[in-house]
């Protein structure tokens, strides 16, 4: 049931203006960024416990290697976007409930 109360809360994030006026999903390039950033969280969170590493190394694992790949994206772009950051965290949270919910 704790886990269901998560998905919610997501999809109302996700679904939420954000204080911008539109939500993430009505720009391509935010939907991009949130599903990369859920694969790669998601796909990490997957790696490090496929090697055995405990829930919570596994959790901040696939945080660093989110947020590092984020990061570095948008300091290769030409303009600091700082809604492509937050459809990277949002993508970020996405795959690690996935990875944490089916314990993969």
């Amino acid at each position: 049931m704790q886990s269901f109360r998560y998905v919610i809360l997501l999809c109302v994030l996700v679904y939420s203006p954000l204080g911008f006026g539109e939500s993430l999903f009505d720009q391509k390039d935010k939907q991009n960024h949130l599903l990369v950033s859920a694969c790669i969280s998601a796909g990490s969170y997957a790696y490090f416990r496929s090697e055995k590493y405990s829930r919570f190394s596994s959790i901040m694992g696939s945080i660093a290697i989110t947020t590092f790949v984020g990061s570095l994206k948008e300091l290769v772009d030409p303009s600091l976007d700082s809604q492509d950051l937050q459809a990277d965290t949002i993508g970020m949270g996405t795959g690690l409930l996935l990875g944490i919910t089916f314990d993969w």
